[in-house]
């Protein structure tokens, strides 16, 4: 049951023209996840750190003080790429290039999906 209402508000919010309407409104709605997303993040973060601060070493919390930059750097790359494809999505959606979106949707998915393993792995696959 909860599943459905969640399935029906994504739709009914999946419908909304932002070209219509009130622009300070929907950039507010529409930066609202974003926020709570970060927010989720920050916590993560700190969460992560009072733990190893608490249960492993100094050397540890030392060693994930060092790579947040890393961490925080690649995140924000995955971001901007994906801010940047979207915008190649917006562009086919607004002209209602269905074919188009559905074939740069599939190639944005499968780049996505490799760029991880390559990530996780350590992998440097071009």
């Amino acid at each position: 049951m909860i599943m459905n209402t969640i399935k029906i508000k994504l739709e009914e919010m999946s419908k909304i023209d932002m070209s219509q309407g009130k622009p300070v409104k929907l950039i507010t709605m529409f930066a609202i996840p974003l926020m709570i997303g970060n927010l989720f993040q920050m916590f993560y973060n700190m969460v992560d750190t009072m733990v190893v601060g608490k249960c492993v070493s100094t050397e540890a919390l030392a060693a994930v003080g060092a790579t947040t930059p890393v961490v925080d750097l690649l995140l924000g790359l995955v971001i901007g790429l994906a801010n940047g494809l979207s915008i190649v999505i917006a562009q086919k959606v607004g002209a209602s290039d269905r074919k188009a979106k559905k074939s740069y949707n599939k190639w944005i998915l499968f780049n996505s999906w490799i760029k991880s393993i390559d990530y996780d792995m350590g992998l440097d696959i071009e």
